[in-house]
């Protein structure tokens, strides 16, 4: 008998956090369900852990394949799916027992949402109760369409089978949210359930890094995938297309305006899609600002990665890129302080010592 959930795992260089995953797993309340592991050439011990979970315990397979990237992972996971729902957990995440119940508040739907819990810090995400069927399909486009993951939702294996949607192997980033809108093109109804049981890792490290170095066509060319299908989801439910915040264009590296000495070639990109607008707009925008963008890096290499030598580079190469441009963008009251600091370079000493009292308020009120 084929069991309710096939739940679908990519695995590469997890070993750390590999077993903590599956474990979660394996502790469902409902234990009606599959495990696939999907091992993409991971050159760490996770082959080895995968096997011997699946020689533990039934419920588990695995499958070995040369490295491709997740998407291929997750296609393969899609091929030998058995189960009526699939469900994604990523190999660094992790689940709460009870999380498998939250489908059975949304059998009668095509598409099942739930909330998560990022860890450690506990904040909690897209903790929505909604019930969306034909007419009101359309509400769902206009408020909840950008939870763009694909974890901590079940989809219906049939659907997915009948008109053969799969991950993009072509791109880098988007692919889980053009997945996601290639499925709720084929939906009718739509259930959010208000439980966070899905665990995100999300520790401190993990947002300094740029994830992604797209180069403008890149941009483009997911843009006019996203651009295409939102046209598509409008005409169907008869709404208001929805307004597509151009937030990928967070992804061009400012290791290459750094490198250019110049924002031309993003701000370019920007007008492509905003319209001709000043650069004062670019510089406010608080998705594609390059600004702010490196300013909010600077505040993690002094408050998370506490190193004030890259924080000064960061300020001193902001500083010499922008200048007086540093004026015409809005900060909070707080951060005006700040603001003035990065605009001469003699006062970057007073980096340090603004951090340092920045860090003394924010322990204060934790207390």
């Amino acid at each position: 008998m084929a069991p309710l959930i096939s739940v679908i795992v990519p695995v590469y260089k997890a070993e750390d956090t590999l077993r903590n995953c599956v474990d979660s797993i394996l502790k469902q309340t409902n234990r009606d369900f599959e495990l696939l592991l999907i091992d993409d050439g991971s050159p760490d011990s996770c082959r080895e852990i995968c096997d011997t979970y699946a020689a533990k315990d039934a419920r588990v397979r695995v499958w070995h394949k040369e490295n491709g990237g997740v998407s291929t992972a997750r296609n393969l996971g899609l091929e030998v799916a058995c189960g009526e729902w699939t469900a994604f957990v990523d190999a660094d995440d992790s689940v709460d027992e009870g999380f498998f119940d939250v489908l059975k508040e949304g059998l009668g739907y095509d598409l099942v949402i739930g909330g998560y819990k990022t860890l450690p810090k506990g904040e909690i995400y897209y903790n929505f109760e909604g019930d969306f069927k034909d007419d009101t399909m359309g509400d769902f486009i206009a408020r909840h369409l950008w939870n763009g993951y694909v974890w901590g939702k079940f989809y219906k294996t049939s659907i997915l089978r009948e008109h053969r949607i799969m991950f993009r192997t072509d791109l880098v980033v988007y692919e889980d949210l053009l997945f996601n809108l290639d499925y709720i093109l084929q939906c009718n109804s739509i259930k959010l359930v208000p439980s966070c049981l899905y665990l995100y890792m999300d520790p401190p490290g993990k947002m300094i890094q740029e994830k992604y170095a797209l180069l403008p066509d890149e941009i483009r060319k997911i843009y006019a995938l996203v651009d295409d299908r939102l046209e598509r989801l409008a005409h169907k439910f008869h709404c208001w297309r929805p307004a597509f915040i151009f937030d990928f264009i967070e992804h061009y590296p400012l290791e290459r305006i750094l490198r250019q000495g110049s924002d031309d070639e993003l701000y370019h990109l920007y007008v492509e899609v905003k319209g001709n607008v000043d650069r004062s707009v670019f510089y406010n925008d608080r998705i594609a600002s390059p600004i702010l963008r490196f300013i909010s890096c600077i505040k993690k290499e002094y408050i998370v990665r506490r190193h004030r030598v890259r924080g000064r580079l960061l300020a001193k190469a902001l500083s010499s890129l922008y200048g007086r441009e540093l004026l015409r963008v809005k900060y909070s009251s707080f951060s005006k302080k700040f603001q003035a600091i990065l605009i001469t370079y003699r006062l970057f000493g007073l980096l340090d010592v603004y951090f340092a009292i920045r860090s003394l308020v924010n322990r204060f009120r934790k207390v």
